[in-house]
């Protein structure tokens, strides 16, 4: 996420701000645009954090992760914290030589009861790796 050029990929629902020089903080549907040359061998990772704030309110969160809109997998966190999420991708995801689009939706994000300010989780670092 501090990377100069991450804004380039960020498509909606990632804060512009870079907090502590490292993270952003996301909203309902955090989605990302990348150009992938190849479709084999890849494991797509993500650090991330559930804040202790919000998850007082909203407990256990559950994330579907969506490729092009398909469903790639859920994973659920039952404490706050920081997180490591890797799967391999099915090689049929996508083709090579394409735009990929990846979207990570929570189950639950927390309101703020004073200014309705929302607030999803903590995106560190997302992307896909050989």
């Amino acid at each position: 996420m501090g990377d100069l050029n991450a804004e380039a990929y960020f498509v909606k629902d990632i804060a512009m701000g870079l907090e502590g020089g490292a993270w952003r903080w996301t909203t309902e549907e955090p989605t990302l645009k990348f150009y992938l040359e190849t479709n084999q061998n890849l494991r797509f990772v993500m650090d991330f954090a559930i804040a202790d704030l919000t998850f007082k309110d909203t407990g256990p969160v559950t994330f579907s992760i969506f490729i092009n809109g398909r469903l790639f997998d859920k994973a659920r966190y039952d404490r706050p914290g920081e997180k490591h999420y890797e799967k391999p991708v099915p090689p049929g995801f996508f083709k090579p030589k394409s735009e990929v689009t990846v979207s990570v939706k929570p189950d639950k994000i927390w309101i703020a009861k004073d200014d309705g300010a929302k607030m999803g989780f903590i995106l560190i670092r997302i992307g896909f790796e050989e």
